[in-house]
């Protein structure tokens, strides 16, 4: 019996188009969504990378006038080391749970290399929100749209 009523439904054209419609809604939503999140983490990393630059410049006119670095800020790090760093910027995610996601500038310069920190640990905890709040968006919105258009579809007939 209800083999029938779908069988039913899937010839009204209002039932098609309606489908057809959700399938694109659905692509141009999660194509949209998706441009946005990785948009906001660019942005977020572009944002840690300057104030790292910033920083970095500053620490480096303290090494060459031999004074003492400026203090760092919660969550940032500032060392000067004669260990081997990866130049320029990197990123460390810490799975462990026993320290925060940090964000790294290293650069050389003749007293050794001046290593930069920051935890990006809060920028990740908005990514994750920004991307479980896009997620659910999309899932109602996208059982919103099919119930009403079926209930459209079903009036048409």
């Amino acid at each position: 019996m209800s083999s029938i009523r779908i069988s039913q439904l899937w010839r009204l054209s209002a039932v098609r188009q309606t489908l057809w419609l959700l399938i694109l809604f659905s692509t141009i939503s999660l194509f949209a969504w998706g441009g946005t999140y990785l948009l906001v983490q660019h942005e977020m990393t572009k944002a840690v990378d300057q104030r790292l630059s910033e920083r970095v410049r500053r620490a480096v006119e303290d090494v060459q006038a031999k004074r003492p670095f400026q203090e760092p800020g919660v969550g940032q790090t500032v060392v000067l080391t004669s260990d081997e760093w990866p130049r320029g910027f990197q990123s460390i995610d810490i799975e462990d749970g026993d320290g925060p996601d940090m964000r790294y500038l290293v650069v050389v310069t003749p007293q050794g290399n001046l290593v930069l920190g920051e935890s990006i640990e809060r920028e990740e905890d908005l990514i994750t929100l920004l991307a479980a709040g896009m997620q659910s968006t999309v899932f109602f919105t996208l059982i919103a749209s099919l119930v009403f258009s079926l209930l459209i579809a079903k009036r048409s007939h």
